[in-house]
């Protein structure tokens, strides 16, 4: 980010960040509030860690009515769970498991590439950010509207092709006892096969 960019964005939102000052300490100014924000985002610097607990409430599908978890997608290698989504085996598999699968693959493509595009930008996102899911959350939302803002000026647009091919992502399943999928899991992924199937159908 250039100086005249870095300007242009404290005067946006300089009214919103800085504190007042009291008897006893002056506040960290709005532009040294912008540059810390901008350090801790761009190339990933650490914090203290904080412990923390996340759980997100179930519900249905739209228009479909057996509540379903959030779910993380995952490829072949990673057990099927409750809040794992995973492709069918694809030998002998139905036309509407194919189906399922295709846009299961469609999905991953997307959110990888988003992803490859932050990371590029924003380094944060390839370190363990060591906060409360809040704060991830204004993080990653930050991150987002920081980008969006760059696009508007222009400032060296990423595209899929621009992304650091040296930091890849490596994931795999965690060490777990017995890859046995659950009944709860079975039935996550044939209500998202159904709702893929029927109500959530989109053109090939």
């Amino acid at each position: 980010m250039n100086a005249e960019t870095f300007n242009d964005l404290l005067n946006r939102i300089q009214e919103r960040i800085k504190k007042q000052d009291t008897l006893l300490r002056e506040s960290i100014s709005a532009k040294d509030r912008l540059i810390i924000t901008l350090r801790y985002l761009a190339p990933g610097e650490t914090m203290k860690s904080l412990s923390y607990s996340f759980r997100v409430d179930e519900r249905p599908l739209p228009v479909r009515e057996i509540s379903v978890p959030f779910v993380i997608l995952a490829d072949a290698a990673f057990p099927l769970a409750y809040n794992i989504l995973k492709p069918f085996p694809f030998r002998n598999i139905t036309w509407e498991q194919r189906i399922f699968n295709y846009r299961l693959s469609r999905t991953r493509r997307v959110v990888e590439n988003a992803f490859g595009i932050l990371t590029n930008r924003f380094r944060i996102f390839l370190i363990t950010i060591s906060l409360n899911p809040d704060k991830v959350r204004l993080i990653v939302l930050t991150c987002v509207a920081l980008h969006n803002y760059l696009l508007t000026r222009k400032t060296s647009n990423v595209a899929e092709i621009d992304i650091d091919r040296r930091f890849t992502f490596k994931y795999g399943p965690s060490q777990q006892g017995g890859n046995h999928a659950t009944r709860q899991a079975i039935d996550t992924r044939k209500e998202f096969m159904a709702y893929f199937n029927g109500d959530g159908a989109v053109p090939w």
